[in-house]
């Protein structure tokens, strides 16, 4: 597989899609980064916008006209599209414009009239945003995989039951707090799929899900999977679930099932998520239940993002056990490199990897960022290199997540030095974003606040330094590492609620130079000493490298937080010991 993906001819691809677009009278052609469930984290070898372009970010958008191919990315990406696609015309999408905003304001621009997409892979919400003068053309996968010879991974890992006491909550308990006696609901995206069915099946590469589709009644469950899918022998012990076999990307087929499902269930109505939908499935759903679809403007992560408490604990004990791992194998990897051993950027990947796997991982949550040097600029760094050696002086930042038991992701980022003196430069910035670390970290807020206050927070001593970052200072973590319900932006007017988990990751990233991020998960709690309050309580225990920090820069109640946080750690044995 990596051997086709190296050899892929990206051009190649762009030519025949050109044929093809000539063909069908289409002025330009719109490849989104998703597959047919909009995940986020589409496998390369699935990815046909990789397909095109050679980019392998999680997100971008791509437009391909008959002279350009347009590869739309965010802040995170800069340095990386640069680097790996010079041919491509790169729009930099400012911090604070969306990528589709940009891929329309392009189209405007660029007055096409016809312009071809995948209906598989396009999201509903966004097709309808589109101009209103803009005439659209569905290109069906299946007529552009002949053309194109896509691929599909196969599910190889068994779809497994997850046991209630890791869930704290029943499937039939959650269908029935959900539905009445005459409606199903119809869900395609993979985190939601899995969390309704208490399961979890690792079919997709950095991922704990099921690759499947489900449409769900209050007393029974169809789950769609792909042929030759593996299924734990639980199941067949469990009557409420009905696997059903067929090919997903076959619409035909898959409309077939659920018909069959709908008349058995005697479903009158059916309810679905409209940010979650492609736009074959909305075709699907509104042939089959006409003007009886009900298109919520929820989004399917509504369902599950706060946390019951035994998934809270289990969250605890899972990033206790990476904070352990990742607390052992830097301090490790710093040792080395101060006792003069030679050490490569893909090294200190390897050995984390290595080190999780030894402790119980499942797999990874994420592709483990490890920039050396000027690579840890580049904010989701991809390419560790066994012919880096780690110098003197360097910078290196590390971001990396795994499963465990539970299927719960764990994501945390720690920039440490490799050996010699700190220089002032990496000493400033380190310090910058630890006091931002901070400054969130110990706020209290009232129920409710918006997320835009605590990004706030977090950049005050950053920006007033004269440095900012391109990101957002916190996301929601769930079963898939990004996750709705949490979100600390600049423009974030999502409410701070108790009982949800996500991220606080300031940052600093000087190109050509180097990077530093510092990433700890929290749980949003209510303060236990006023019910209108929220705090943040870490679920990252992983110290910080002293040797980059000006102890000076720290305020007296940011010196107070430091130690208790590095107390806390050297209970737990998870500090971070460079010699």
């Amino acid at each position: 597989m990596e051997d086709f993906l190296k050899n892929l001819n990206h051009e190649k691809q762009v030519s025949l899609l050109r044929d093809y677009m000539k063909s069908r009278g289409l002025d330009a052609f719109w490849i989104t980064s998703f597959d047919q469930f909009l995940s986020e984290y589409t496998p390369l070898i699935e990815s046909h916008r990789f397909w095109y372009t050679g980019f392998t970010g999680s997100i971008a958008e791509v437009l391909i006209d008959h002279e350009d191919v347009f590869l739309f990315v965010d802040g995170r990406y800069y340095e990386q599209a640069d680097r790996e696609c010079p041919k491509l015309s790169v729009v930099k999408v400012p911090y604070g414009t969306d990528l589709p905003q940009a891929f329309r304001q392009k189209i405007l621009d660029k007055s096409y009239t016809t312009l071809g997409y995948e209906p598989e892979r396009t999201s509903l919400n966004e097709m309808e945003k589109l101009p209103a003068v803009l005439k659209t053309v569905a290109s069906p996968e299946a007529e552009l995989a002949v053309l194109m010879d896509y691929r599909w991974l196969e599910a190889l890992a068994p779809v497994k039951e997850l046991p209630l006491k890791l869930t704290g909550e029943g499937r039939l308990e959650k269908w029935q707090k959900i539905l009445d006696s005459t409606t199903g609901l119809f869900v395609s995206q993979l985190d939601s799929v899995s969390w309704l069915l208490n399961a979890r099946g690792y079919h997709r590469l950095k991922q704990s899900t099921i690759k499947g589709m489900i449409l769900v009644t209050r007393e029974k469950a169809l789950v769609l999977l792909d042929p030759g899918t593996p299924l734990d022998s639980c199941w067949s012990k469990i009557p409420e679930v009905e696997f059903v076999f067929v090919t997903l990307a076959n619409t035909k087929a898959v409309s077939e099932k659920i018909e069959a499902f709908k008349t058995k269930q005697k479903i009158q109505r059916v309810r679905c998520f409209k940010s979650g939908l492609t736009v074959a499935q909305a075709d699907l759903l509104k042939d089959l239940w006409p003007n009886l679809v009900e298109f919520s403007e929820l989004a399917p992560w509504s369902m599950h993002y706060k946390k019951t408490s035994a998934e809270l604990s289990e969250f605890e004990s899972s990033f206790l056990k990476a904070s352990q791992v990742i607390s052992r194998s830097l301090s490790n990897t710093a040792k080395d490199l101060v006792k003069g051993t030679a050490l490569s950027e893909a090294c200190v990947r390897e050995r984390l990897e290595a080190d999780y796997t030894a402790s119980g991982a499942l797999g990874l949550s994420f592709s483990t960022i490890a920039g050396v040097g000027a690579n840890s600029s580049v904010i989701h760094f991809s390419q560790s290199s066994k012919q880096r050696e780690i110098k003197e002086s360097e910078i290196i930042l590390v971001d990396s997540g795994v499963y465990y038991e539970a299927g719960l992701a764990t994501d945390t980022t720690r920039t440490f030095l490799s050996f010699g003196e700190a220089l002032p430069w990496q000493k400033e910035i380190y310090t910058l974003v630890l006091k931002g670390l901070i400054q969130v970290s110990k706020a209290r807020f009232p129920v409710g606040t918006w997320g835009a206050q605590a990004d706030a927070l977090a950049r005050a001593p950053i920006r007033e330094a004269g440095f900012d970052y391109s990101h957002g200072t916190g996301h929601g973590v769930g079963i898939l590492v990004h996750e709705g319900g949490y979100r600390l932006t600049p423009t974030s007017t999502m409410p701070l609620v108790p009982g949800v988990v996500g991220s606080l990751e300031p940052g600093i990233y000087l190109p050509g130079k180097g990077g530093v991020r510092l990433e700890n998960v929290v749980i949003v709690e209510l303060c236990p000493d006023d019910s209108k309050m929220v705090q943040f309580r870490p679920l990252t225990w992983v110290g910080f490298d002293h040797r980059l920090i000006n102890h000076a820069w720290l305020d007296p109640k940011e010196m107070e937080w430091l130690k208790n946080y590095e107390g806390e750690c050297a209970r737990l044995g998870t500090l971070f010991v460079a010699s």
